[in-house]
């Protein structure tokens, strides 16, 4: 499934192939959802009905792809005085694209957050830690 931002609406679209074109893609389904406004990265948890969406000020939350209109489920407050750049998810964590503001020696780091076990099956147990992945300079 590919979803996209249709952000100057608030919505998010379920993209699919057009039928006997598939290098092309065709809006199929639209839902608004409280996540875009406050998101400016967004990724969607296929597997479990999850949409991940990170702040620019560094919090990344969670919240129902089924329900655009509640708050978020799950939040964590990321690293301060750092610029957030990208976000996906895989294995379990949802990986973060970050740069540190206003330090001329800084790189980019991806930090990995591994999410919540109840975020990804409906009966897990909550754990979530963060630690920086890798770093370049």
């Amino acid at each position: 499934l590919l979803w996209a931002r249709h952000g100057s609406r608030g919505s998010i679209t379920l993209l699919n192939h057009r039928f006997g074109a598939s290098q092309q893609l065709v809006p199929h389904m639209e839902m608004l959802h409280q996540a875009v406004d406050r998101s400016v990265q967004l990724h969607v948890h296929g597997g479990s009905g999850m949409v991940l969406g990170l702040e620019s000020a560094g919090q990344l939350c969670a919240w129902p792809l089924a329900d655009g209109s509640s708050g978020p489920l799950w939040t964590q407050q990321l690293v301060a005085d750092t610029e957030w750049l990208g976000l996906c998810a895989a294995g379990g964590s949802a990986y973060i694209l970050g740069s540190s503001v206003g330090k001329d020696y800084a790189g980019v780091s991806v930090w990995r957050v591994r999410l919540p076990h109840w975020l990804l099956k409906k009966d897990g147990v909550v754990g979530q830690t963060e630690q920086p992945a890798a770093s370049s300079n």
